[in-house]
């Protein structure tokens, strides 16, 4: 099954980080994968757009539910972390270098667990 949205300009700038999120931090591409980043997106630092928030919120919600123990290890993970949404994108630096702008700092079960 897949859902279509329209492809607003906000969103194409939250999905190119929202993917690069996923790269730097290593939460997969999976319905768990998806879960932990929204997690790991509110606490490190969500995008400033409402429609962001009424889309993510309901992702971090289920990661409680069914992923209590890795959702809560990735929200811990983004409160000593810093997403790319505040920040310029530049495309030309290197993923360690990004890597290292996001996380300084990451708790002792980094790297995430994976399903």
């Amino acid at each position: 099954m897949s859902v279509e949205f329209p492809n607003w300009k906000w969103r194409r700038d939250a999905i190119t980080r929202h993917d690069l999120h996923h790269i730097l931090t290593g939460y997969p591409c999976t319905m768990t994968g998806e879960m932990q980043m929204a997690a790991w997106e509110f606490a490190a630092g969500r995008y400033r757009h409402w429609a962001a928030t009424l889309f993510c919120l309901p992702l971090a919600l289920m990661g409680v539910i069914f992923a209590p123990r890795k959702t809560a290890l990735a929200f811990r993970a983004g409160l000593i972390s810093t997403s790319l949404y505040g920040s310029e994108l530049d495309r030309n630096k290197p993923l360690t270098a990004l890597r290292a702008e996001i996380a300084a700092r990451r708790p002792a079960s980094y790297p995430p667990e994976t399903p």
